[in-house]
């Protein structure tokens, strides 16, 4: 395993996405030969999609905090991993499997109570 330290930007599949104000038109029509608005190329270039630990999780469907009320406060990514052919990893139909706690339980380095989810296409 090879680590690199990386920001990434918020992707559009978190819970804390519709939190944010980014003040951002997505809506507003570009020019490009592949999209036709800006909320369509942020939407591509920043899924969230690949092997993480930490940051904004990628969902193939959507995020299940947003629905399930007892799974809600649990806001940290602590690994995410993707299907991927070059490791023979496969969720499903090309899905990702993510593991979440919450703030305080992280804090206290508490890892009885991590949310783990998985989807696929």
């Amino acid at each position: 395993m090879q680590f690199e330290l990386t920001a990434q930007p918020i992707s559009h599949e978190a819970m804390d996405f519709e939190k944010i104000n980014l003040d951002v038109p997505f809506d507003a029509e570009i020019d490009n030969d592949d999209y036709e608005e800006l909320g369509e190329l942020y939407f591509e270039y920043f899924s969230g999609d690949g092997h993480r630990i930490g940051g904004y999780p990628y969902f193939t469907q959507s995020d299940p905090r947003d629905y399930v009320k007892k799974t809600e406060n649990h806001s940290i990514l602590l690994l995410q991993i993707d299907s991927d052919d070059t490791i023979e990893c496969m969720f499903g139909d090309v899905g990702v499997a993510n593991f979440f706690i919450k703030k305080e339980d992280l804090l206290k380095k508490d890892f009885t109570n991590v949310l783990y989810t998985w989807d696929c296409c």
